[in-house]
């Protein structure tokens, strides 16, 4: 019966002595079942309640045994509780947790905690045999239970009890690693107490290290660089060892062992596809699959008048009619006398192709007259496809353009356009004779022209020396190695940026080059960073148009993009003691993956992002923007919804066109990505992860779509304005309006915020500012200058 199911064999044994069964020691579960089946007087209700009684009777004991065993547990707690108190009645009553928080395993480093618990109670002059009474006030319930499982004598020991907190809460020493570099300054707390932090969290990666003497401090930290070099493949690959290797010799050693498999796999694979390839494409192979209905009694390919008979092929053969030896015969299908003749699409001239004709392209036919030095061989010029990216923009004699960075020229070199505007600029230029290696290889003597100029370039100034070809047409311009050297300049191709050696994490974009890409790469000239633009400032005259061009390049660097977080704020996310919540990602299409790729690319080159694991998760959406182009946005309302709101408010909107009089002088300011400027505070970052194909990544920067981000952003442009008392100010969120009676003073006003910037490490956007105005809207309501 089913019911005997219900019960164990323990039961089953019970239930057979009950109904007077003999059951032998070897009698396993069906055995006990079919004996109790097959009884004389078999009842089968009877039976069932018996046996339920039975199962119910056993519940309910160990029922009881888990409560008394339970009751025993806590009557060991109390006991250790109040062992001092029975000890000695002299023990001074302290409220430590008035002095130190409750130890919280989740946020709370169990090494700092006991650090700080036992200086308190070595100040305070506690015996340490009342240490424990003490501690165990500080602990939560799960923690206590640790220490009441021991004996009474361990118990009441501290440095053993110290023991068991550390083997179960004690940090590795990658752990330390991570938060000794990545900690920061918490804004409530002082500097001693940051200083403390963090040697707490460098003394513990050396002790989890085990580094003892110096050589060994030296390779931890070599070693530890080398591993923030290391692409994510390596390191996935040795992810169960990497964190033991503090040799930098043996560390180098596993890479490179896995780097030299790895290209070598790779070149196996590459002429696997190759000759794959070449297989695909065989003649014989591409006529026979292009017929896949071919019948043994039709043609063969290639002799069409031919049937199986004729060949000499056996009508009942199985042999493929494609065989190896008839492949060479098949060469006599495509002869040049079935060719169509070759002629120029445009006039028609027999034996040549319209790129190549000389009276469809005269300018071809000048540029063949030229010297057989530069005829077949251009070594200073190279495809667009594969190198149109590297366009970098510079300023050279006072006229922007944008040229090609190559890393495969020596010397750089004028293109035509540019070596016209050098000779209307009056430089001089002196002959020369240079052996120059063409692309092909040859190495050729020609004459040539050179000059020096400046070049500059983001700010910096490079002496460069440039070589003209005297008979090349229609050559563009390069930057070789020597100027890239000079300028310190490093190209990043994967993501299409470039940046300066010294200042790594300031990232500047290629530019798009123009459809003509063999002539010099020029753009429009645009007005300088750190000048009035030709709608800013029309009522100005021309002296005080160039004082505040004097100003905005004094102070250049409050528009430069990128940088480091302001610290005079964190954002934090309180969602008290609420469950981590993850949503999964959305459906994308391929081409919405490529443009969130290449946002995430951008946003990992900035230091916006990380890459993480995180128990949180929150899914992308890219919104469309009026232009055309996508917003990358993180849908955290289900973060939001646990999120404590932040009650800080906002400006009023009366309040604000209150203040907001009419003056002569106004000035809007308007912060570069300003959310993106403000610091998430590291116990909060992996909150912000969000999910995504390519992987889950958190915010080191504070993201849009918080709930209490306006608020947070909010008070830091309130503590940016404070004890600007003379300076008329309003700040709404990452806007900034100046507003003055005079000139003199709206520059003075304008100097002293420029230095607020730099003091914040807040950054600009100097092509959403807009200086002097004639009017202003605020909120859609329109401020007029004062006549």
């Amino acid at each position: 019966m089913a019911y005997l199911a219900k019960g164990r064999r323990q039961d089953l044994l019970e239930l057979a002595e009950t109904l007077d069964i003999s059951i032998q020691d070897n009698f396993k579960i069906l055995d006990i079942k079919d004996a109790i089946l097959k009884s004389e007087g078999y009842d089968a209700e009877f039976t069932c309640e018996c046996l339920n009684r039975i199962i119910s009777d056993r519940k309910e004991l160990e029922l009881r045994a888990e409560r008394e065993k339970e009751n025993q547990r806590q009557f060991e707690l109390q006991k250790l509780q109040c062992n001092s108190t029975t000890a000695d009645s002299n023990m001074p009553k302290l409220e430590l947790h008035k002095l130190l928080p409750i130890f919280d395993p989740k946020t709370t480093d169990v090494t700092i905690f006991l650090d700080l618990f036992e200086r308190q109670l070595t100040f305070l002059k506690v015996p340490i045999q009342q240490w424990v009474v003490y501690l165990v006030g500080l602990l939560p319930t799960e923690v206590s239970n640790l220490i009441a499982k021991e004996s009474v004598v361990d118990a009441q020991d501290y440095y053993k009890v110290k023991q068991i907190l550390l083997k179960r809460f004690k940090l590795s020493a990658e752990k330390f690693r991570q938060m000794f570099s990545r900690h920061s300054k918490d804004p409530v707390k002082t500097w001693r107490d940051f200083y403390f932090d963090l040697q707490t969290y460098f003394d513990g990666w050396l002790k989890e290290s085990k580094v003892t003497t110096l050589e060994e401090l030296k390779d931890l930290i070599v070693a530890d660089q080398i591993k923030k070099k290391t692409p994510q493949d390596y390191k996935d690959h040795f992810l169960d060892q990497w964190c033991n290797w503090n040799n930098p010799l043996q560390l180098v050693d596993k890479l490179d062992s896995y780097e030299e498999v790895k290209n070598m796999r790779n070149k196996n694979n590459k002429n696997f596809s190759r000759k794959q390839k070449e297989m695909n494409s065989s003649p014989w192979r591409s006529n026979y699959t292009q017929n896949p209905k071919l019948s043994y009694e039709h043609s063969l390919s290639g002799f069409p008048s031919q049937s199986r008979r004729e060949t000499g092929i056996p009508s009942n053969s199985r042999q493929n009619p494609i065989s190896k030896d008839r492949i060479p015969e098949k060469k006599i299908v495509d002869t040049k006398e079935d060719r169509t003749p070759v002629s120029c699409y445009g006039c028609g001239a027999p034996g040549i192709i319209r790129s190549r004709c000389h009276t469809c392209n005269p300018v071809r036919q000048k540029d063949d007259a030229l010297s057989s030095s530069l005829n077949q061989s251009n070594f200073y010029s190279f495809s667009s496809e594969s190198n149109s990216i590297s366009i970098i923009q510079i300023s050279i004699c006072n006229t922007e353009a944008a040229v090609c960075a190559d890393t495969g020229a020596t010397h750089s070199v004028a293109g035509e356009k540019l070596y016209h505007l050098l000779k209307q600029k009056g430089l001089n230029f002196e002959e020369k004779t240079m052996q120059m290696t063409l692309a092909d290889g040859r190495t050729q003597t020609t004459e040539i022209l050179t000059t020096s100029v400046d070049i500059s370039i983001q700010g910096k100034v490079i002496p460069t020396d440039l070589l003209i070809l005297k008979n090349a047409r229609g050559n563009r311009t390069l930057l070789g190695i020597d100027f890239l050297t000079a300028a310190g300049i490093v190209l990043d191709l994967q993501r299409k940026q470039w940046y300066f050696t010294e200042t790594s994490h300031r990232k500047y974009n290629f530019v798009k080059a123009p459809p003509n890409i063999n002539a010099l790469l020029t753009v429009d000239p645009k007005p300088h960073l750190c000048q009035l633009r030709k709608n800013e400032g029309t009522h100005l005259s021309l002296p005080q148009r160039e004082e505040i061009n004097s100003l905005l390049e004094k102070y250049e660097e409050c528009f430069q993009p990128g940088g480091e977080p302001t610290p005079f704020i964190e954002h934090r996310i309180n969602t008290r003691n609420h469950l981590p919540v993850a949503v999964p990602p959305y459906r994308m299409n391929p081409s919405k993956k490529k443009i969130l790729k290449q946002e995430i690319d951008r946003l990992l080159s900035e230091g916006i992002i990380e890459e993480c694991e995180s128990p949180y998760a929150s899914p992308v959406v890219l919104i469309p923007k009026p232009n055309g182009t996508f917003r990358l946005c993180i849908d955290y309302r289900k973060l939001n919804e646990i999120t404590v709101a932040d009650t800080y408010p906002l400006p009023r909107m009366d309040d604000l066109l209150h203040q907001a009089k009419l003056t002569p002088f106004m000035s809007t300011l308007d912060l570069r990505a300003g959310y993106h400027q403000v610091k998430v505070h590291v116990e909060d970052q992996d909150k912000t992860a969000f999910v995504c194909p390519f992987g889950t990544y958190r915010f080191l920067r504070m993201p849009y779509g918080f709930r209490n981000a306006p608020a947070t952003f909010q008070r830091l442009m309130n503590r940016f304005c404070n004890g600007l008392e003379d300076i008329l100010a309003l700040p709404y969120l990452d806007d900034i309006i100046v507003l003055s009676e005079t000139f003199e003073k709206h520059m003075f006003d304008l100097k002293t915020i420029f230095e607020r910037l730099l003091h914040f490490k807040l950054k600009a956007n100097r092509e959403n500012a807009i200086l002097p105005l004639l009017e202003l809207n605020i909120l859609d309501f329109g401020l007029h200058k004062k006549e």
